[in-house]
Order: C-alpha cells, then sequence, then structure tokens
C-alpha cells in the first residue's frame, strides 16, 4: 500500500496524518518487532526441552537497541546481561552479523533484508 493511500484515513474517528519519514519509522518499527517476536519463538522448544529450570523468557529474551546508523538485535545472555547478535542498517534495510566488537556490523556477512528474512533463520544464524 503506497503512502499517499494511508494519509488522511480515518481511525477511530480521527484523522490521522504523518509525514513520510514519520510513517516509514513507524512501519520500521513494526517490522523489527514482528522480527525479534518471531526469533524469539523460534528458539523456545529447543530451550525448553533442554533447560526446564529456566525461563526462557528471561534468560533468552531479545531486544533492538537503536544507534544513530543502525538498530542492534540483541539477546539476553542469562538474567542479567546481553549480547550482540546482528545489526540492521536503518537506512538499506540489511542485516549483518556482527564483528567481535559490539554495534559494528560485519559487511562480509550478510543476514537478510528486513521484511525478507523470517526471525526463523535467525534463530537457525545465531546458532551455527
Amino acid at each position: 500500500m503506497e503512502f499517499n493511500e494511508i494519509r488522511g484515513k480515518h481511525v477511530d474517528d480521527d484523522t490521522v496524518s504523518v509525514s513520510k519519514s514519520e510513517f516509514k519509522s513507524l512501519v520500521t518499527s513494526m517490522m523489527i518487532e514482528t522480527l525479534l517476536n518471531e526469533w524469539h519463538e523460534a528458539g523456545r522448544a529447543e530451550f525448553t526441552d533442554n533447560y526446564e529450570n529456566l525461563d526462557y523468557d528471561k534468560d533468552q529474551a531479545k531486544r533492538a537497541v537503536e544507534k544513530k546508523k543502525y538498530v542492534c538485535l540483541d539477546v539476553a545472555s542469562g538474567s542479567a546481561s546481553w549480547s550482540g547478535a546482528f545489526i540492521l542498517d536503518k537506512e538499506t534495510g540489511i542485516i549483518y552479523r556482527i564483528k567481535s566488537m559490539y554495534g559494528v556490523p560485519n559487511p562480509k556477512k550478510v543476514v537478510g533484508k528486513l521484511g525478507e528474512i523470517t526471525g526463523y533463520t535467525l534463530n537457525r544464524l545465531r546458532r551455527w
């Protein structure tokens, strides 16, 4: 659906009007949230089968940390710390593996593109 088809549509009897950049940002945020949820759920069965006494939602939580140019896609490492797993270029939508330093993408290791890759793929690649 094109941006102009959305602009000015009624939602709960109020007219919604947003700029193109605000709309793009909102859609991107929703896509990231969906990807994180898919990634989280993709690992649930294996984790709960192997670690009966641990809380998957706490010990393997996923989060997105927005930076100036990138969005870091992190996974919890136990209950108190986080590890960088992937990094999303906000301008291109390309997801990379990270280099050994947090927040630095590895341009030689492209994972896929936001909107085309699934959380199941991220889960598989995270363990690879």
